[in-house]
């Protein structure tokens, strides 16, 4: 669980994302492995891949501009294979994904829901940055939930569980470009 320091730490953001959970049963929570283990389908382990890709990408860059341009193509001419590969199942995935407005920063993410969630509640969580499409799949633990102002639906405040550290880098650096790209909009 993250401290209140820690959460202090963190930018905040209100953002437009893809949003798609679903609550872990009883036997979800019982089974120690569910949180030894990371979420994993393909969306979410090619997105985890290209995290990792992208982070190690930017250390490299410095040692070796040329060698990391030449990785940087190829990681591209593979995202092109793999998103033609994916085209079909990609409308079924949006579908499932509601475009909703989010409260979000690298420990915690807010937003409307219809329902009402108990408080230490667990969450599976994919979340689809937009503009660049990147999904980050991580758990997240109910710290509030409240009736909404306008009287519809509720307001639920998650604290991240475990995120992988590249996620969390992913998130950081979402964050920071849509504060840039939103206030050169004020």
């Amino acid at each position: 669980m993250t401290s209140v320091e820690e959460r202090r730490r963190f930018f905040r953001i209100t953002d437009t994302l893809g949003v798609a959970w679903r609550t872990l049963t009883e036997e979800e929570l019982a089974d120690s492995d569910t949180f030894l283990n990371r979420p994993v389908d393909v969306y979410s382990m090619l997105g985890s891949l290209e995290n990792k890709i992208a982070h190690k990408m930017g250390q490299f860059r410095i040692k070796d501009p040329q060698m990391a341009e030449l990785i940087d193509l190829l990681n591209q001419k593979l995202n092109c294979i793999t998103n033609q590969m994916e085209a079909e199942s990609v409308l079924v995935q949006k579908l499932a994904h509601r475009m909703q407005e989010v409260n979000i920063s690298a420990c915690g993410v807010g937003f409307l829901l219809d329902e009402q969630l108990a408080i230490g509640q667990t969450l599976l969580l994919d979340l689809a940055l937009r503009p660049s499409n990147v999904h980050v799949t991580c758990y997240g633990k109910v710290v509030g939930c409240e009736a909404a102002s306008e009287g519809e639906g509720f307001y639920v405040r998650l604290d991240f569980c475990d995120l992988d550290e590249a996620d969390q880098e992913m998130l950081i650096q979402h964050i920071v470009k849509r504060q840039v790209s939103l206030n050169r909009t004020v």
